[in-house]
């Protein structure tokens, strides 16, 4: 943004069906790059008919089986399913930034022009009949309240799992362990709206810490985002329904976004391969029953820093209850999860 510059690729079709992420790194893209000034996109954005394909969206907790779950939206009939743009997280990362209150008055209003340009280039179709699911990187809960204000037509999941099954998610591999010390380190340096979690010292934290850090930012924004938005416009939901039956996952969802699926066609998708194999790891076999034996195994072997770091978050989450900060969008809060360690 600094520069002022937007680049274009090439993507075909499949790509989107494939690739976990639409980023460089991830997605097949054309080796040729278009790049444009970003005011004169904007230009010319402005003077395009108001409209454009619905877009609906999937906001997550990060490891809650949301790709599993785009996995079976591309099978719905009409749907352009884009997992984890890159546009949509490079914006939501740069919304909240250290500065004085003027300046970020300033930067939100410039910030929100963007976000606009941003949002319409993703509504764009191979076909005038698809509609667009988002399945948004978890950076983008920064940016939900924009993201429903852009088009009434619009609507959001708010996909996670509880924070027990967040810990030992994050525990069970080194990559996300690396992932969640960075996440928590970028949220402490960027995110100053919730008091209860200005004051924590996350350099000092274990990886199990961490991981509940993180997972109480993202409630913290979905009770924000929550406050500011149509509450029929949101559909809360469990990554472990997901896991445990995702045909009745789908459909709930398509109903919830008003897409049209066919008993019959709901039929053939709960026979498709896709749910027999990991989601991001297509070649490998795994199911709901694969699922349930894994959490046995990190409960073995992470359990007891998991209970230390449920311990750990129930005062910040008593906290961020006297600061008016309510959970409940997230899975498993409503059965005192977050209060809860295993014998």
């Amino acid at each position: 943004m600094c520069r002022r510059l937007i680049w274009f690729a090439e993507i075909e079709r499949e790509t989107y069906r494939q690739a976990g992420f639409l980023v460089p790194r991830q997605a097949r893209m054309s080796e040729a790059r278009y790049g444009f000034n970003l005011d004169d996109v904007l230009l010319h954005d402005l003077g395009l008919p108001i409209g454009g394909a619905s877009s609906h969206y999937i906001f997550i907790s990060a490891f809650c089986c949301s790709t599993l779950l785009a996995r079976l939206l591309d099978e719905a009939p009409n749907c352009l399913v884009l997992r984890e743009p890159g546009i949509l997280g490079q914006l939501a990362m740069v919304r909240y930034r250290p500065g004085t209150p003027e300046a970020s008055a300033e930067r939100e209003k410039d910030w929100r022009t963007w976000a606009g340009l941003g949002l319409r280039l993703l509504t764009r179709t191979f076909e005038p009949s698809q509609t667009v699911i988002v399945k948004a990187a978890d950076v983008c809960n920064t940016m939900g309240d924009v993201i429903l204000a852009d088009d009434p037509r619009s609507k959001g999941v708010l996909l996670s799992v509880g924070l027990r099954t967040f810990i030992l998610s994050v525990l069970k591999l080194e990559d996300r362990r690396k992932w969640t010390r960075r996440r928590a380190a970028f949220w402490h340096k960027t995110l100053r709206l919730f008091p209860a979690l200005n004051g924590v010292n996350v350099a000092e934290l274990d990886d199990a810490r961490k991981a509940a850090y993180v997972w109480l930012v993202t409630a913290a924004l979905w009770d924000r985002f929550r406050k500011q938005a149509d509450p029929e416009r949101l559909l809360l939901m469990d990554g472990e329904e997901v896991s445990e039956d995702p045909a009745r996952a789908l459909r709930n969802v398509t109903a919830f976004f008003g897409l049209p699926l066919e008993e019959s066609r709901l039929e053939e998708i709960s026979t498709n391969p896709v749910l027999s194999h990991h989601a991001k790891f297509t070649d490998r076999v795994y199911d709901a029953a694969t699922r349930r034996s894994d959490r046995a195994d990190w409960e073995t072997r992470f359990g007891a820093e998991a209970d230390r770091a449920m311990e750990w978050a129930a005062p910040i989450q008593q906290a961020l209850e006297s600061d008016g900060v309510k959970l409940g969008a997230m899975a498993g809060v409503e059965g005192k999860e977050v209060l809860q360690c295993s014998a």
